[in-house]
């Protein structure tokens, strides 16, 4: 009969040790995904210094997270390579970066940025390249009409 109160007692005192409780030591994930979905928020508005300055406290806060020091890395360069576009002449290394920038902003669902930059690179080089970036841009954002106009308006 001891036996029988004994058991329960020994499991809910091994329950109760630090052992067994929650480890406080752990990032409070809810506040971690606030965070990283601000730095997200962030870089839909455009505001691409500041969503990286979110993302490189998000790498120093959290440093075994690698997610975020890739994407503060990946942010970083996409920034450099924003201005080098703007400030660079037409070519075939910067049309590659153009096509390269137009791909990661569709993959972040930043259409209308791509829209934008594609518009800007097409008045820059005036080529089959970016014309196609434009009219991808205007067909993923369900603008069907404008993109026909677009593409007619190019012969």
């Amino acid at each position: 009969m001891l036996k029988r109160f004994l058991v329960p007692l020994l499991v809910l005192g091994l329950l109760a040790t630090p052992a067994f409780a929650a480890d406080e030591t752990q990032p409070d994930l809810s506040a971690l995904a606030n965070q990283a979905k601000q730095a997200e928020a962030l870089l839909k508005q455009g505001k691409f210094a500041e969503a990286l300055a979110a993302y490189q406290a998000l790498t120093e806060a959290h440093p075994d997270d690698k997610a975020f020091a890739k994407e503060a890395q990946l942010l970083e360069r996409v920034i450099e390579l924003r201005e080098f576009v703007k400030t660079e002449e037409a070519g075939p290394q910067w049309e590659r970066i153009v096509v390269a920038l137009d791909s990661w902003y569709h993959q972040k669902g930043l259409v209308a940025m791509a829209l934008e930059q594609g518009k800007a690179a097409h008045a820059k080089a005036d080529s089959a390249t970016t014309a196609a970036l434009v009219a991808g841009s205007l067909l993923e954002l369900g603008k069907n009409e404008e993109a026909a106009k677009f593409t007619t308006d190019l012969r």
